[in-house]
């Protein structure tokens, strides 16, 4: 355990360094620092099974465990998470690296140009059903997307971070 807190630690640390924020006219796309890991540091195991993942629809589905390992455990580079969820609900309780773009223009141009073509995109919502939409329409666009099933309803047992502001949106860009 004292382990895994140390890595959780500098993964922390690394992850405040490595933040932007990026906002534009009336959409936003906010990144915010890290303030504090809640409860759930009892769910962290090894797991044996083999993955969980899933497609339907030509979406892909992944499984709150393998987000949690791949993604913040190992810091694997190969993942970009976008969280599309209401202001204060990403910044009362986040996964750690994720940012947020509001739903409402997730599909404006600018925000697609900034998208990472190289990495996969795993969206988050609150059940999953918002997300679906959105990774279906970014695989359209060429986008390797997928979908955290069920959303935060599936992230109870695994740490979240909780952020701060720091850029308002529609501040424009430099």
């Amino acid at each position: 355990m004292m382990k895994l807190g140390k890595k959780l630690m500098t993964m922390l640390l690394v992850g405040c360094a490595g933040l932007l924020v990026v906002a534009c006219t009336q959409s936003a796309v906010i990144v915010t620092p890290p303030v504090g890991l809640d409860e759930g540091m009892d769910a962290v195991e090894e797991t044996t099974d083999a993955s969980r993942q899933s497609r339907s629809n030509g979406v892909e589905f992944l499984q709150a465990e393998e987000v949690f390992k791949w993604v913040v455990m190992e810091g694997n580079p190969e993942y970009f998470l976008v969280d599309v969820r209401e202001t204060e609900d990403f910044l009362e309780a986040s996964i750690e690296g994720a940012i947020r773009i509001p739903a409402g223009v997730i599909s404006e141009d600018e925000i697609i140009q900034r998208l990472p073509k190289d990495k996969k995109i795993i969206l988050i919502d609150y059940d999953g059903s918002v997300s679906r939409e959105i990774a279906s329409t970014w695989e359209e666009l060429g986008f390797d997307a997928a979908v955290l099933v069920n959303g935060m309803e599936s992230w109870n047992e695994y740490p979240t971070v909780k952020t701060e502001l720091s850029v308002a949106a529609g501040s424009g860009c430099s």
